[in-house]
């Protein structure tokens, strides 16, 4: 009886997080885009990847702490639909299968995983713990270069979506920890939710100094 009951848990939690994502499919655009930017949803093309990925690593219905990043970048995410994510390590270290395609390499992505796998060479062990996401969960662009988010938060139609989409997935995960990357992360959760357990850590979409990687291996253990 405990058996199935664990069972009808795990299902759950894998439903919870592909309901709450397949969700994300009907967005084409928000109010107050400017005519300039384009909204990228990675979930219209590689839905396929999400699937795979919590399918395979979130079957346990387990809490988790939340990894939260700013929005997809046009390399990582924008690719896989998995936050901090690139194709090379979906396809070379999470076991995607794929075509002879030669692999996306973001330079966030690579950073973020040399460390975590240096801390879980069994990536299963390190997904057990953590679900990292997006404050945002789609890329924008104008003239074919990332749109920061500091300027795409400040949209109210997405600051409210935003607000909505990081609310659900506490929800969903029910988290012990917030971890937040980069200062919009923090400066976001701060302002939208302050009652909760935040620990910052440093974007390394520039730079990634000892100092910043040996936070990185302390939190993510």
């Amino acid at each position: 009886e405990n058996f199935i009951c664990l069972q009808y848990l795990n299902k759950m939690m894998t439903s919870k997080i592909l309901s709450f994502y397949k969700e994300l499919l009907e967005i084409r655009s928000f109010d107050g885009l400017p005519s300039n930017w384009q909204l990228v949803n990675p979930y219209l093309q590689h839905w396929d990847r999400f699937e795979f990925f919590i399918k395979k690593y979130y079957d346990d219905g387990k809490p988790r702490s939340l990894i939260i990043a700013l929005n997809p970048g046009r390399y990582g995410c924008n690719k896989t639909g998995i936050a901090l994510t690139d194709e090379n390590v979906l396809f070379t270290k999470l076991g995607f299968p794929h075509n002879s395609h030669k692999p996306e390499v973001e330079g966030t992505a690579t950073k973020i995983y040399s460390i975590i796998e240096e801390l879980h060479p069994n990536f299963e062990t390190f997904f057990s713990k953590f679900f990292m996401t997006n404050i945002f969960p789609f890329g924008v662009v104008a003239d074919g270069k990332n749109v920061v988010f500091n300027k795409i938060i400040q949209i109210p139609s997405i600051k409210k979506y935003s607000k909505d989409f990081v609310s659900k997935s506490i929800e969903i995960f029910n988290p012990n920890r917030i971890i937040c990357i980069g200062r919009g992360s923090e400066k976001f959760m701060l302002k939208n939710f302050p009652d909760l357990d935040r620990i910052y850590l440093h974007h390394p979409a520039y730079t990634f100094p000892e100092k910043e990687k040996e936070k990185y291996r302390d939190h993510l253990k």
